[in-house]
């Protein structure tokens, strides 16, 4: 492809972007300034092949600056669609909004922004997880599990998806479940004291005091 068409693309690709930025609620005389920085990058110094790319959005991923950063993971998936990787990064970038939303008591927003970014890549848990924890937070404990379970479908030894899907088991009172989850996290990653409390306060209201004990002789070793 000459220039001159890699020109027109990459003006049509920022000119999309731009339009995304806008759409999500970015102001449009940001979203001008961070198109325009890019094309600056790309017409003016040359940025125009998958790792200096992707190491720009990397870069601004690190800043803090996620919109711009999606927009050169963008560039990059656009120019290089076999790269397995981008759908990643852009899927994090999704996840880290929605949490920021989250936070921010945009639990619409954020929703929205989970589902995105497990959209976008659906091998990513992490998204998953997110999704998991909101609701927990909620006490919606039924959508929380159905969420750590999908995380777990992708990946079985997922660890956040075992912690996070342990603890919110306790909190609904789902024994069994809690014990079983915590039993695997420690077989796989050893003890943790996260999951030693699980599995202690899970014992304690089952009654079996013995199991108690000895858990927390882990938690607390003699001297």
């Amino acid at each position: 492809m000459s220039w001159s068409l890699k020109r027109r693309f990459l003006l049509t690709s920022l000119a999309v972007s731009a339009a995304a930025l806008i759409a999500a609620g970015t102001p449009e005389k940001q979203a001008k300034m961070r198109v325009g920085q890019i094309w600056q990058w790309i017409y003016h110094w040359g940025v125009r092949d998958f790792m200096a790319m992707t190491n720009l959005g990397c870069l601004y991923e690190l800043k803090g600056d996620l919109d711009t950063s999606r927009i050169w993971f963008e560039q990059s998936l656009k120019s290089y669609p076999e790269q397995p990787i981008i759908p990643t990064n852009i899927s994090n970038i999704l996840n880290k909004k929605g949490s920021q939303a989250e936070v921010a008591g945009e639990q619409d927003e954020a929703k929205r922004l989970y589902q995105e970014s497990a959209a976008y890549d659906k091998r990513n848990t992490a998204p998953l997880n997110s999704l998991g924890l909101m609701y927990a937070r909620r006490q919606a404990y039924d959508s929380a599990f159905f969420y750590f379970n999908a995380a777990l479908a992708i990946n079985g030894e997922d660890r956040s998806a075992l912690e996070n899907f342990a603890v919110s088991s306790f909190l609904a009172k789902d024994y069994d479940q809690a014990i079983r989850l915590a039993q695997k996290h420690v077989l796989l990653y050893g003890n943790s004291r996260s999951m030693l409390g699980v599995l202690s306060d899970c014992y304690y209201a089952k009654g079996n005091y013995e199991e108690v004990m000895r858990l927390r002789k882990l938690l607390v070793p003699d001297k």
